[in-house]
C-alpha cells in the first residue's frame, strides 16, 4: 500500500498549504474529523477530501 490512509497535522497543513495552527482551528472547531491513537492525532485522508469538497462533519464524535 503506497498510499496513507492518515496523516499528521502538520502533513495536513503541508498539504492544504496553512499553517499548523489554521488545521489545529480546524480540527477543534469540528471543520476536519480526525480519530487519537494515544495522544497522536490522526487525520484519515478522506476528511481531508471531504473538507476540501465543502462536506460537513458528520461524526462530531470524533472530536
Amino acid at each position: 500500500m503506497d498510499r496513507k490512509m492518515a496523516l499528521s497535522p502538520q502533513e495536513a497543513a503541508d498539504i492544504l498549504g496553512v499553517s499548523l495552527p489554521t488545521v489545529r482551528k480546524l480540527l477543534f472547531t469540528g471543520r476536519i474529523r480526525f480519530a487519537r491513537a494515544g495522544r497522536r492525532i490522526l487525520i484519515p485522508v478522506s476528511a481531508l477530501e471531504a473538507f476540501l469538497n465543502g462536506e460537513e462533519v458528520k461524526n462530531a464524535a470524533s472530536r
